[in-house]
């Protein structure tokens, strides 16, 4: 009797346990979002004041092309239906049209003469230092932002 107890006692804590934990990840909101349609509308009456804002944002792949470096440059559909493109800093297999994915990057105005502008003709895009396929999980990184995607990661907007 006493080694039942123990076995229903043991597997009580685990319940809970496993709840718990469930309930704290549940409570942490891993990369946060502060951008979507209504700030891109105000973002395009303002791109220079808008230059090199951090914005991360869900986001659903229109379109891939070839970008900087062999990296992918992609139309992205934002949850209101408006667009905005994005130049990724690292190749990660996932960035395929129709992947729903989570991006934070800096929001910035198209350079003169850019190798984009072909397909860009927005005069601004964003350069995403980490994106997140919501399906897999799978995060791309770009190493010199290591601290800025952990404060992400972390449930805090970097600045």
């Amino acid at each position: 009797m006493k080694n039942l107890t123990d076995k229903l006692t043991t597997s009580l804590l685990t319940i809970l346990f496993v709840a718990g934990f469930c309930f704290y990840a549940q409570a942490q909101t891993p990369c946060p979002t502060n951008f979507n349609g209504q700030q891109l509308s105000m973002a395009q009456k303002n791109v220079q004041g808008w230059k090199n804002k951090i914005v991360a944002f869900e986001l659903e792949v229109q379109e891939v092309h070839k970008g900087y470096e062999g990296a992918p440059y992609f139309l992205a559909k934002l949850n209101d239906g408006s667009t905005i493109w994005v130049a990724t800093l690292v190749i990660s297999g996932y960035i395929k049209k129709g992947a729903k994915l989570t991006a934070i990057g800096y929001f910035k105005p198209t350079p003169p003469n850019d190798e984009m502008a072909t397909v860009n003709h927005d005069g601004y895009y964003v350069m995403a230092f980490a994106t997140k396929d919501n399906a897999s999980g799978r995060i791309g990184v770009w190493p010199r932002e290591n601290e800025k995607v952990q404060q992400w990661f972390d449930g805090v907007m970097p600045e």
